[in-house]
């Protein structure tokens, strides 16, 4: 007998087995761990450089401090988008088909289970990169949802706005001496060198153009660096790598729509982001739901339920996920307002 496409454990799987859309943020969050719970907990390390201290050959040893970690409870709220179908849509002729290749409602159904699943896998890893960007630009996140808000903090906003001479649109600023300057503090902070500088499509434009930057990659006796752009399938644009800082240069382009149906850049102009890949992790906590009446907690990044409404002829398709991008170390990037 034939699996049904609607039955659980295949939506589950086809869900977890899905190559997910290729997002530039994600390298920072590419690692992930699922929890059992609806509530989890993590810690947040804040950077130090701590020796360990000599003693005697006659003393056991002496007590030092501990890393700065801050450890939090929090409950993530979910994420649910779903669609509702009415039967009458399985009947109608879809897109490109022809009456005389009219499938069966069997056969519709199996399609529209999958067409949906992955436009509400989409949407979910969308509103992951928003997440992501949050807590990038700003070291935290405020979801805000229908009756409710909440706010997670994992450290105080350090970004470098940058203002005057320094501004990369001004011929006296000094773009790579500014980032020799912030990898220096994040490795002092952290014992880590950054390896990647990512910019929008206005920082690069100013980045590029500025004449000291010009002069510097076109010095023939100074092996600087490359300026070599290319555009990789991430979405990002590899711009070169600065040898004398190990750093990989690249720039993002990229929208979405936010809560009052505005469109926003994921970087806002003149936004550089100094870091390292894998700064974080992606957190899941546990969907709670019913099944076959039964209330369950289920740990996975994404959780289908398919519902039927016999009285009023409809299905519902939901999809549930319930992330948070959690920094290991709250300076191991930095960002920069550069314009």
């Amino acid at each position: 007998m034939p699996v049904k496409a609607t039955n659980f454990k295949v939506m589950l799987a086809a869900i977890n087995q899905r190559k997910k859309p290729l997002t530039a943020l994600s390298m920072f969050f590419s690692k992930s761990k699922t929890h059992p719970t609806s509530k989890i907990e993590f810690d947040v390390k804040v950077g130090k450089r701590l020796m360990a201290p000599f003693v005697s050959p006659y003393v056991g040893g002496v007590p030092v401090e501990k890393q700065g970690y801050s450890t939090q409870s929090v409950e993530i709220p979910k994420i649910a988008p779903e669609v509702v179908t009415n039967i009458h849509e399985l009947e109608v002729v879809g897109f490109g088909e022809q009456e005389y290749q009219l499938k069966s409602v069997a056969q519709k159904q199996k399609e529209l289970v999958a067409e949906t699943l992955v436009d509400l896998d989409d949407r979910i890893t969308r509103t992951e990169q928003w997440e992501m960007r949050e807590v990038l630009l700003s070291k935290k996140v405020t979801i805000d949802g229908e009756g409710f808000k909440k706010e997670i903090k994992f450290d105080e906003d350090d970004k470098v706005t940058l203002s005057g001479t320094e501004l990369w649109s001004h011929a006296d600023a000094n773009p790579l001496a500014k980032l020799k300057e912030i990898r220096s503090a994040i490795l002092k902070a952290t014992g880590k060198a950054p390896k990647i500088v990512m910019m929008d499509v206005d920082a690069q434009t100013a980045f590029l153009a500025h004449p000291k930057v010009r002069d510097a990659f076109d010095k023939r006796h100074i092996k600087l660096g490359s300026i070599e752009p290319r555009v990789k399938p991430d979405g990002t644009t590899f711009l070169g790598r600065l040898l004398e800082l190990d750093m990989d240069l690249m720039s993002y382009e990229e929208w979405f729509i936010d809560s009052e149906g505005v469109e926003q850049p994921i970087l806002p102009s003149g936004t550089v982001i100094v870091g390292n890949q894998d700064i974080g992790k992606m957190h899941y906590a546990a969907v709670k739901m019913f099944k076959n009446k039964v209330p369950v907690s289920i740990e996975a990044k994404r959780v289908p339920k398919h519902i039927v409404d016999e009285d009023s002829e409809t299905e519902k398709m939901r999809l549930t996920s319930r992330p948070l991008p959690v920094p290991e170390d709250t300076k191991a990037w930095k960002v920069l307002d550069v314009l």
